[in-house]
């Protein structure tokens, strides 16, 4: 579902709409040229637009105000990004050089500075710890936002490279390029885990699948391509944030069948191996407490929840397994576990 929808348009504005009735509901007029591109926050609150007039300008969606105007040195900007918390914001230039800047205060924060070509892409892990950027250069390099060092430089490719992204998890980057392959490395050692082969045309664009095992390639040979990733490539995700990924997944029912039965067999591993027990614990029961003041709530999903901060070693209050059977249909009751704790 969709608040509302943001289009450029080249007559240097852009416009926000409501989806659902075509009304427009800003318009963002402040650009000296065309723009190149727009992209929400992640809460919906701002807009980023990017022009060739060499600046970016953040906007609130909800007045159409300009909050702030970031002025490039040399040439155009292109391919902005917020962070995932929406603190920061993250643009590349035709200097070679990424800038990360502060969309509140419009403060230059960072500035990544190492290839000596173009770049191609550039984007925030899932957590924003790091960043990952592609460039013309053939390479692909790894960097702390906060320090602005390079951890990672990614070598093997031998032609320019059109996109590089992080896998959900943020242990695997994939890249593609110019050669007609596609990699999978370790951002971690800088190794190459796995080359994507096939295509007869240069590889414009590659993104993995959402749990991390198929890989989605689009080429200029007119095809696209998916491709397992090798079962051997070690997988080094926290158990914890395996198991969050998870849970969530399953409570915003985005799991099939096997997935669920896979899940819920392996959640009493997960939930043994964690070191961050306390930290689950707390998250699980932000999640049980969340479903029992749901409107839509859901039996089998605070079962499930209530059988998971048992796992976590949580000892169940009484009211809670009372509360519980009062919101239970009769044909969904079952003897549930009976504890003593405050």
């Amino acid at each position: 579902y969709f608040c509302s929808v943001v289009t450029p348009s080249s007559n240097n504005t852009a416009k926000i709409w409501d989806p659902l009735t075509g009304e427009c509901l800003q318009i963002l007029n402040g650009h000296t040229d065309v723009l190149c591109s727009v992209v929400f926050s992640p809460d919906g609150e701002l807009v980023l637009t990017s022009t060739y007039d060499q600046t970016v300008k953040i906007w609130y969606t909800s007045t159409g105000e300009c909050l702030q105007t970031l002025k490039s040195l040399i040439n155009r900007l292109d391919l902005p990004a917020f962070s995932p918390d929406g603190q920061s914001v993250l643009i590349d230039s035709r200097d070679n050089i990424v800038t990360i800047w502060d969309p509140f205060t419009g403060r230059c924060l960072q500035t990544l500075q190492g290839h000596t070509d173009l770049l191609s892409s550039a984007a925030f892990s899932p957590d924003g710890k790091s960043i990952v950027t592609a460039s013309l250069d053939n390479t692909a390099k790894i960097w702390d936002p906060l320090t602005g060092r390079c951890l990672q430089t990614l070598k093997g490719h031998t032609a320019r490279l059109f996109s590089a992204a992080l896998s959900r998890d943020g242990q695997l980057v994939l890249t593609s390029s110019q050669d007609k392959t596609a990699k999978i490395w370790d951002p971690s050692t800088g190794e190459c885990l796995q080359t994507l082969q096939g295509h007869t045309g240069r590889v414009t664009s590659a993104v993995f699948s959402p749990n991390g095992q198929l890989v989605l390639t689009v080429s200029d040979d007119k095809t696209a391509r998916i491709f397992k990733r090798k079962n051997d490539i070690p997988v080094k995700a926290s158990v914890a944030l395996t198991y969050l990924d998870f849970l969530h997944r399953f409570l915003e029912d985005k799991m099939s069948e096997p997935e669920i039965t896979e899940f819920k067999q392996n959640a009493k591993t997960l939930t043994k191996k964690s070191k961050d027990k306390k930290m689950l614990i707390g998250e699980v029961k932000k999640l049980l407490n969340k479903e029992m003041n749901s409107p839509e709530f859901n039996v089998d999903k605070a079962q499930f929840l209530l059988r998971q901060l048992e796992r976590l070693g949580f000892v169940v209050p009484e009211w809670l397994n009372e509360l519980m059977l009062e919101r239970t249909p009769p044909e969904k009751l079952f003897p549930l576990k009976q504890s003593t704790g405050k």
